[in-house]
């Protein structure tokens, strides 16, 4: 399940930062997924990558960094491709977009399976800013991003151990973390706060939970994982057992499933914590079979 979980969020991350092919046309391949423009400071140290690989000597082939060419170089992609500017919640995902995910999955698989690691990310810098506790989530993001050549700028408790102890506002700190760094992972305690995140940030933003809002990455972990061990995912009969009113994942997952065919979901809690009935999920009702019971029978 850890390899799974990383590879999934290579793919995540290969698609927000870069591609498949030579490393020093990356750059270009960001611009080509993400309509979003990179903050100034990550302008600024791309280019200097750029005039250091320039400046380097003639024997061999020359190198450079598409940052400064980005009207010649090709875009590289890893199966599929699919366009994603952020990640916030599982209704953005269609159909066709899961299952190229799921392709560039598979294929970040083999890569993390070789020793020697890939280099398709280096110099490229990813931000973990969590306020909530996580150890999978996080540890996961950032065995990703450093199995790809990246690096890794993390806050572990950003509730406590960062500004927004002293009164900052979260639209300030990501104004700030985007001059860091390439791509923000955030997890928040406050439900829509990634999507206040993604709205300010001028680099993408992935959701790695927002309160009890929603979960959208460990969703796509889970479906990735049926679909891998079970073969299918049209048809299938799901249980989704615990505090539901709080559970984020399962949401996630619940919108997820509706984009597959006669899929029936179970929600199983006691009354106190059951799912709470919003008008996205209500709209389910046309795409798959769901239930509330307080006892799971057998």
């Amino acid at each position: 399940m850890a390899a799974t979980s990383s590879s999934l969020s290579s793919c995540l991350l290969s698609d927000h930062g870069i591609a498949a092919g030579d490393p020093a046309k990356c750059y270009t391949a960001k611009q080509a997924v993400s309509a979003k423009s990179l903050s100034m400071s990550s302008r600024l140290r791309h280019s200097m990558e750029a005039s250091r690989l320039s400046s380097t000597t003639t024997r061999g082939p020359a190198r450079c960094c598409s940052a400064v060419e980005t009207k010649i170089s090709p875009l590289f992609t890893l199966g599929k491709k699919f366009h994603l500017d952020d990640v916030i919640e599982a209704q953005q995902f269609d159909r066709d977009t899961l299952n190229a995910i799921f392709e560039v999955a598979r294929e970040m698989e083999e890569i993390e399976m070789n020793p020697s690691g890939s280099q398709i990310l280096k110099g490229f810098i990813m931000a973990t800013l969590f306020y909530e506790p996580s150890t999978r989530t996080r540890l996961s993001f950032e065995c990703a991003m450093k199995r790809l050549g990246g690096e890794v700028l993390t806050t572990e408790n950003a509730r406590e151990f960062s500004s927004a102890a002293k009164g900052e506002t979260l639209e300030d700190t990501i104004r700030t973390v985007e001059g860091y760094s390439d791509i923000i992972v955030l997890r928040h305690f406050e439900s829509g706060a990634t999507r206040r995140a993604a709205a300010t940030a001028s680099i993408p933003v992935i959701n790695a939970g927002d309160g009890p809002g929603q979960h959208p990455t460990q969703a796509l972990l889970d479906i990735y994982t049926i679909d891998r061990e079970i073969g299918k995912l049209d048809g299938i009969k799901v249980a989704l057992v615990g505090d539901l009113a709080n559970g984020r994942t399962v949401r996630s997952l619940a919108y997820l499933l509706a984009k597959y065919k006669d899929v029936k979901i179970y929600f199983v809690s006691p009354e106190v914590v059951k799912m709470k009935v919003t008008e996205p999920l209500m709209s389910l009702n046309e795409k798959v079979i769901w239930k509330h019971f307080t006892v799971l029978n057998r």
